[in-house]
């Protein structure tokens, strides 16, 4: 008996629930001289996109750089069936008005056509027509070749960075646009160019 009583083992304490992760330490604000030398850079790059385009004169057939925004929208695959002119005006980050005189250019050229909406028979939408594809893809071929001049000497690992820095900020200024107004949390900020209206 005495030995049974004591072999009777206290069992173990329960262990502690683990301690809460601290919440992620909050990025420090951008100091305000690389906010500026950023916006030099884009305006830089603005400007280069302009001086970029006498160089596809032959293949931009006159277009701008906003047509040319607008044609590679309707090349998308979300899109490539037909869009909407007001989800065309949204996409771009430009008014209905803006884009409504740019559609009728490429209505005219031949370059779009207008189908009827198959959700809404009072509605249409806009879709590339084989000219359209065919001027898009000569353009983005001469684009290609300036840009693969553009980065000799570069890495893949440096361009991928590149462009996950551009569409980061071009996230962040489409949602100062979208913000409302009177938003508390973003600064009151007209509704500025994006970069193709900027290059324009």
């Amino acid at each position: 008996m005495g030995n049974a009583a004591a072999s009777v083992r206290t069992p173990p304490a329960a262990a502690a629930p683990p301690a809460a992760a601290a919440p992620p330490a909050a990025a420090a604000p951008v100091p305000a001289a690389s906010r500026a030398a950023l916006r030099d850079e884009v305006d830089g790059l603005a400007r280069a996109v302009r001086a970029v385009k006498p160089r596809c004169a032959d293949h931009l057939q006159g277009l701008s750089v906003t047509h040319l925004g607008l044609l590679r929208l309707l090349e998308r695959p979300g899109t490539a069936g037909g869009c909407r002119q007001k989800d065309l005006a949204a996409a771009v980050g430009l008014d209905v008005s803006t884009v409504s005189r740019d559609v009728a250019a490429l209505l005219e050229r031949g370059l779009v056509e207008r189908r009827r909406d198959p959700d809404d028979a009072r509605a249409a939408q806009l879709a590339l027509t084989p000219t359209g594809r065919g001027l898009l893809a000569d353009v983005q071929g001469a684009l290609d070749a300036l840009f693969a001049r553009a980065l000799d000497g570069w890495t893949a690992p440096e361009a991928d960075a590149l462009t996950q820095a551009l569409r980061r900020l071009n996230r962040g200024l489409a949602a100062l646009v979208a913000a409302p107004a009177n938003s508390s949390s973003v600064p009151n900020v007209p509704n500025a160019p994006n970069a193709m209206e900027a290059a324009r």
